[in-house]
Formats: structure tokens, C-alpha cells, sequence
């Protein structure tokens, strides 16, 4: 009896792993799909997802390094605008949000050096 459930064990094991596969394939084709399109975010989730399903996949990774950089230099984009348009709450968000996406934009880091000298100093 034990031998049957461990042989069923191994088919349905082995019936799931391509789909398995499959399914962070389709996430990756998707994001890689998305990116020629230059749909940065929509990539990025992506890419996001077919991480989540392979985290040892370095070509996921650097995909979704990748497009984590472009994203953040939109949202920067952005923030500029809302700074223009006097929306300050949603300028910094978009702020906030190019810095968790990439904290190596010197731009976006010098911006949040001064919103931090603004609210310490008053000036």
C-alpha cells in the first residue's frame, strides 16, 4: 500500500513540474513582451511574478533589475511634474516610489536630501 502511494506521489509530482514551469515562463515571456513594447510597468510585474515562482533564476533577476530602473526614472519623471503642478503629497510619493525601485538614482536621492532638509529645517 505505502509503495502505491509513493508511486502516485512520483506521477503527480512529476505531472505538475512542467506546468509548474510553464507558468513562470508565461510570466517571463509576458514581462519580455511588455518591455519591447516599452510598457516598463506592466513589465516589471512581470517579471516580479516569474520571480516570486523562480527566485534562483538569474535572468529573471536582472530583468526585473532592469525594469525596476526604468520605472523608478518614470516615476522621477513624474514627481518633476507634480513638483511643477504644486502636488506636493504626490510629488514625494512618486519620490518615495523611484527610490524603493532603484536607491542608486542620484537625482531622486538628492531630491530626497532636500525634502528632508525642508522638513528638519523649515527652510
Amino acid at each position: 500500500m505505502r509503495s502505491l502511494r509513493l508511486t502516485i506521489r512520483r506521477k503527480l509530482f512529476l505531472f505538475f513540474i512542467p506546468w509548474l514551469l510553464v507558468g513562470c515562463s508565461f510570466h517571463y515571456d509576458q514581462g519580455m513582451k511588455l518591455e519591447q513594447e516599452q510598457r516598463w510597468a506592466e513589465a516589471a510585474i512581470e517579471y516580479r511574478i516569474a520571480a516570486i515562482e523562480d527566485p534562483d533564476n538569474e535572468e529573471i533577476r536582472e530583468a526585473l533589475a532592469r525594469m525596476n530602473i526604468r520605472v523608478a526614472a518614470e516615476n522621477f519623471e513624474i514627481y518633476k511634474q507634480y513638483l511643477k503642478e504644486k502636488e506636493y503629497h504626490k510629488a514625494f510619493r512618486r519620490l518615495e516610489t523611484a527610490l524603493s525601485l532603484n536607491p542608486d538614482h542620484s537625482d531622486a536621492r538628492s531630491e530626497m536630501n532636500h525634502w528632508w532638509h525642508l522638513l528638519i529645517t523649515g527652510k
